[in-house]
């Protein structure tokens, strides 16, 4: 059994105090361990009460699938497409339900920016105030000779530390990609080919997805 805390109504208890109680999770399967809200703020947080499916650990011998960045952005149609991405959520879809009784966790990650990031065009300004193209590199020495400045003027100084230390290593330059994965956008969502199996096996096991 997990620990969650509720908040009683002041009638029960002074306001402000909770208690905690003993509660299932999971399928047959029970946890020790505390849950993810204790460890982001207060269980009256709306958003941390999401995580209460979501132990921080599990006593739970189930496996764990990792999805990463199964966004529209990156699949066909997408502004920042790979080949084949709609294809690979379609084959994933379908081995998390096939296999829901033993996926005990699902972990979805989300690649997410605003339209000014230093890896968007928008972020850039050259001579002329034109952004660079996409697919664009721009070396240190660019932004050091001012080929390429941010727009925002405050950051030139990061600009130069971000791509001087990005050349250190000696195997990667600076480069603008398209705008990709708006917070808000379409293109941020999950993709349609994925979602729907994830919102059925969440059902199934009573589970939320981290």
């Amino acid at each position: 059994m997990g620990n969650a805390c509720v908040r009683q109504e002041p009638k029960a208890m002074p306001p402000g105090l909770d208690v905690c109680r003993e509660v299932a999770i999971g399928r047959q399967k029970t946890n020790k361990f505390k849950l993810a809200s204790e460890h982001v703020g207060h269980a009256s947080m709306g958003a941390a009460c999401v995580l209460d499916g979501c132990p921080v650990h599990e006593d739970s011998r189930g496996a764990c699938l990792l999805i990463i960045d199964p966004q529209g952005d990156f699949h066909e149609g997408g502004s920042l497409a790979v080949a084949g991405a709609t294809a690979d959520s379609e084959r994933i879809a379908a081995l998390l339900l096939r296999h829901s009784e033993q996926i005990d966790r699902v972990v979805v990650t989300l690649d997410t920016h605003h339209a000014m990031h230093i890896a968007h065009a928008a972020f850039w300004k050259d001579a002329a105030g034109a952004s660079p193209a996409p697919h664009t590199a721009i070396s240190h020495a660019d932004v050091k000779a001012g080929t390429w400045l941010p727009r925002q003027q405050e950051l030139a100084g990061w600009a130069l530390k971000y791509t001087e230390s990005l050349e250190e290593g000696g195997r990667f330059t600076h480069y603008i990609w398209p705008t990709h994965c708006l917070l808000g956008s379409a293109g941020h969502a999950v993709s349609p080919a994925l979602m729907p199996a994830l919102n059925e096996w969440s059902q199934r096991r009573e589970r939320s997805i981290t």
